[in-house]
């Protein structure tokens, strides 16, 4: 919990909130105060979403966006660096995830349009028995993995871009991507197979 929290309950009424007030909050949440994280997130959830509804358009993906920039500064809060603004490092996230799912929207809408005519080439080249072949094998790579490979694969993002929107690192991208590969190596023989069957089974859980 906040020290001096009566002290501060008057301060967290008006905005900006003081200085004082989000260096306290920053220790806090630091030392693993889950209060004190859930008064900030109370404080400055509202005047959050509305920075964000400034980059991102789509309500839905706003609301999402804050609060998994929220979780991640709870779960990395052992990281926080007390000595800079917890406003400032909150409002970098959001503004990374948003710019983020911009660039994914607008990669792909590209990747539909550059695509979509040669979909409808590929029943010819693959035959059912290698199609059913395929999707099942890629039925068979767990969720994540799926995820990470579709992101590279499909739409062209780099490790580096895959770790900071899914909020995991590079490593763990590499390893994601040797997952996908050891299930799906022997049964797809080209990247245009692993792309179309990508986006046609993005969806499965």
């Amino acid at each position: 919990m906040l020290k001096n929290k009566t002290a501060f309950k008057v301060e967290l009424t008006n905005s900006p909130i003081a200085n004082e007030t989000m260096n306290l909050f920053s220790e806090n949440i630091k030392s693993g105060d889950n209060k004190a994280f859930k008064e900030f997130f109370l404080a400055t959830h509202k005047d959050m979403l509305r920075y964000a509804s400034c980059l991102v358009s789509d309500i839905s993906a706003i609301e999402d966006i804050v609060q998994e920039c929220f979780l991640n500064l709870w779960e990395n809060r052992e990281n926080l660096d007390i000595n800079k603004s917890l406003i400032g490092y909150i409002k970098q996230s959001i503004k990374n995830k948003c710019l983020n799912y911009n660039r994914h929207n607008a990669v792909k809408l590209k990747f539909a349009k550059e695509t979509a005519a040669d979909f409808g080439n590929f029943s010819v080249t693959i035959d059912e028995e290698t199609a059913e072949n395929i999707r099942r094998q890629i039925e068979k790579v767990p969720e994540t993995s799926r995820k990470v490979l579709e992101l590279n694969v499909v739409y062209g993002l780099k490790y580096a871009e895959i770790a900071e929107d899914m909020g995991i690192s590079v490593n763990t991208v590499k390893y994601h991507i040797k997952i996908a590969y050891k299930i799906l190596r022997e049964s797809i023989k080209s990247k245009a197979e692993l792309i179309y069957f990508l986006f046609l089974l993005k969806k499965v859980k």
